[in-house]
């Protein structure tokens, strides 16, 4: 495997291979833009990472954003959860880590120190599905493994904030079992892609694919040095 595994990569495999596959192996994947939702979302981690690092720059940045009615927004609501949850400043923030066995590469969006306890903590400005809880889970759970497994730092806690939706974000305990079944999924999803297996997997979210008007004609054997 040529590239750099992470929880993403993984997510977006296992929801789609054929989508993976245009998106790391094809023209197309790599003339990709962000969307405006994916733009705002990063000046939002890059704001809330200010704010953790106390960090001068803060004010002067929340001040110039909280002139948009969406930052403004997801701006109260961050201080809001933070409320909820009785935490101020993450102990870490924005922490890039790589682990060499897995190959897996991450971005942690921050560590809360509480009572004695470590929380791994990822921000979304999206909107919380229901559907996706167990896959918010697993994706949380990988990045225990990588901080555990890279750092010194032992994670007791792991949670969602969503900034749009403040009383959707969750914390909850870390399960063992769950890091476990995690990096089997991690594991075989690798041996799926160095198996070539990208199949596309039909569902609602077709409608909405950006790659929908060249999924039937994309993977062929032209492509076939891509893996050799």
């Amino acid at each position: 495997m040529k590239f750099r595994m992470s929880k993403s990569k993984m997510n977006l495999y296992r929801k789609c291979p054929r989508k993976f596959y245009i998106e790391n192996y094809t023209i197309y994947g790599e003339d990709k833009v962000s969307n405006e939702a994916a733009k705002k979302g990063s000046t939002l981690h890059e704001l809330f990472e200010l704010y953790n690092k106390n960090s001068p720059e803060f004010d002067y940045y929340e001040q110039f954003l909280m002139k948009d009615d969406f930052y403004k927004t997801h701006i109260g609501n961050f201080f809001i959860i933070l409320s909820m949850f009785g935490l101020d400043r993450a102990a870490y923030a924005e922490r890039k880590l790589y682990d060499e066995e897995k190959n897996l590469v991450g971005i942690i969006d921050a560590i809360y120190e509480k009572d004695g306890k470590h929380i791994l903590v990822d921000y979304k400005t999206g909107k919380y599905r229901e559907s996706d809880y167990k896959d918010y889970l697993d994706e949380l759970h990988l990045y225990v493994y990588l901080v555990q497994k890279t750092t010194d730092i032992k994670i007791d806690q792991v949670g969602i904030f969503f900034t749009g939706y403040p009383n959707d974000s969750f914390i909850e305990d870390v399960e063992e079992k769950r890091i476990r079944s995690v990096l089997r999924k991690f594991d075989n999803t690798v041996k799926k892609i160095e198996a070539k297996k990208f199949d596309a997997k039909p569902s609602w979210l077709c409608n909405y694919c950006e790659y929908a008007y060249i999924c039937d004609m994309i993977y062929d054997d032209t492509t076939k040095d891509e893996f050799s």
